[in-house]
């Protein structure tokens, strides 16, 4: 693991902030790291006419992982630049992690929300029975062992002892009952315990009792479901990071809309950074850096748009040196 070259990309204002706090705690827990750096979105837009310029493009050819800032190019007539990293480095799994946050948190919570990136994945088509027609469907089911075993890897990286298949059962059934089979046969040979419910039944459950899922695992209309619910329960929209996963490079990102009252929150970035360690190998070092969030919101040391926060980013990122300097 020593060596691996994490690039960084600030995108827009306050990227480059986030990525300065994001730097000097990655130092701190893992001093091998090597960064690159390079820029994208408008901040790219600004010097070189492109949101996404060929020097970033051979940056991230060099790179292990990426870490990258918020980026907002829709006044710019411009293609998001970081689906376009997304699409043509097959990074086909999204993971989204929530974890608690004292004092901002309405529950419990500490589920990881994974789905396939369906730019990226060949999607299963359906179609219905018409007229007595058998409906008839196809996929790779290469591609969908794939996607699941990267999710058990994942699992254990990320020390989930449970998942669980969520399937839109009354919107595409021959699909999910052939994702399920799938995940039945991906599981058999694993240790982690597996489940399989419906959307409605993984809604009631998460919203009743989500310390105990583990992760969730589903397509792209019941994985931005429960990510909804999950953000209300656990009030962190603009304070959870989303990992990008490919077999050879990953990418890891604040939220695709952070709200404008906590663009200039660290948390995000954080997060991300914790996640961007752990699947690195460097596990303890990312249970560390999220226990050191836990314990600064439980404290109320936070920054002005969480309650009871009086800090800015720069100073949050001190408090947080400081408790990872003592602990």
């Amino acid at each position: 693991m020593a060596g691996k070259k994490v690039l960084l990309l600030p995108g827009d204002d306050p990227g480059t902030e986030m990525m300065d706090i994001a730097m000097s705690v990655m130092d701190l827990l893992v001093p091998d790291l090597e960064f690159l750096h390079a820029d994208i979105g408008r901040t790219a837009w600004e010097y070189t006419n492109e949101v996404l310029p060929p020097d970033t493009e051979d940056a991230i050819a060099e790179a292990d992982v990426i870490l990258c800032g918020p980026v907002d190019v829709r006044d710019l007539g411009k293609k998001d630049p970081v689906d376009t990293i997304i699409l043509y480095n097959n990074l086909y799994m999204q993971a989204t992690e929530f974890i608690r946050l004292k004092y901002i948190s309405s529950r419990e919570l500490d589920t990881c929300i994974v789905t396939p990136v369906e730019s990226v994945t060949r999607q299963i088509s359906e179609l219905e029975s018409l007229d007595g027609v058998d409906a008839t469907y196809s996929t790779v089911a290469e591609d969908t062992q794939r996607f699941f075993r990267k999710c058990i890897d994942l699992a254990r990286i990320r020390g989930k002892s449970e998942m669980t298949h969520v399937s839109p059962s009354d919107i595409m059934p021959h699909s999910a009952r052939f994702s399920e089979s799938v995940f039945r046969e991906c599981m058999s040979d694993c240790s982690i315990i597996p489940h399989t419910m419906n959307y409605s039944e993984a809604a009631e459950a998460l919203a009743n009792k989500p310390i105990s899922l583990g992760m969730m695992v589903g397509g792209g209309i019941v994985g931005n479901g429960l990510r909804g619910i999950a953000y209300g329960l656990s009030n962190c929209r603009g304070l959870t990071g989303d990992a990008y996963i490919g077999d050879n490079l990953s990418l890891y990102t604040v939220g695709r809309d952070i709200p404008a009252n906590r663009r200039n929150n660290p948390t995000a970035t954080l997060h991300s950074v914790a996640c961007l360690l752990s699947d690195l190998g460097y596990v303890l070092e990312g249970k560390t850096l999220v226990a050191g969030i836990k314990d600064l919101y439980a404290e109320r040391t936070t920054t002005t748009d969480v309650t009871y926060g009086q800090l800015t980013a720069a100073e949050f990122g001190k408090c947080l040196i400081e408790w990872l300097n003592s602990n």
